[in-house]
């Protein structure tokens, strides 16, 4: 079964925006590249803490 339309309901309060979207053309933001040396310590600090959770 196709549908050939989709029924829109205006949910916002008067006076609010409607919240971004990628159909309204959104895009989600970069996060920050960090630098290699950070990468590293994030990396170690992750293996050292690994012993102390039984989850992983």
């Amino acid at each position: 079964m196709a549908v050939d339309h989709v029924l829109q309901i205006d949910v916002n309060r008067p006076g609010f925006e409607v919240a971004p979207s990628i159909e309204n053309g959104a895009t989600m933001r970069k996060s920050p590249e960090f630098s290699p040396e950070v990468q590293e310590r994030t990396v170690r600090m992750v293996f050292v803490a690994k012993d102390q959770y039984p989850s992983q």
